[in-house]
């Protein structure tokens, strides 16, 4: 066997393992790509994949990041620190107290 019928057995058993939005994804790419490089189709589908992966990996990574910006400020949100207002206003609230 040639490597030409490798590449068309294998880009048959790729593609039937793909998830659906991704064969779409594919099936939309696909006619731009095949006019640059029709004679290596298998090639052309690794590079749309290779692509798939490396944004799916930006978009986790800057979603992760985004997450724990997002917990952080949280945190500094629900961390309650007590100013000059407070003080003031709770020896106000003890005066008024004693004075009953």
């Amino acid at each position: 066997m040639t490597s030409e019928k490798y590449e068309a057995m294998l880009y048959f058993l790729v593609e039937s393992t793909l998830p659906e939005d991704r064969i779409k994804g594919w099936e939309r790419t696909r006619s731009t790509v095949e006019n640059k490089n029709k004679a290596n189709i298998f090639g052309n589908l690794l590079e749309f994949l290779r692509s798939e992966v490396e944004s799916d990996e930006r978009l986790q990574l800057a979603r992760s990041c985004f997450a724990k910006d997002q917990e952080f400020q949280m945190f500094k949100l629900t961390d309650k620190i007590p100013t000059e207002a407070c003080i003031v206003s709770s020896e106000r609230k003890r005066a008024e107290g004693n004075d009953k």
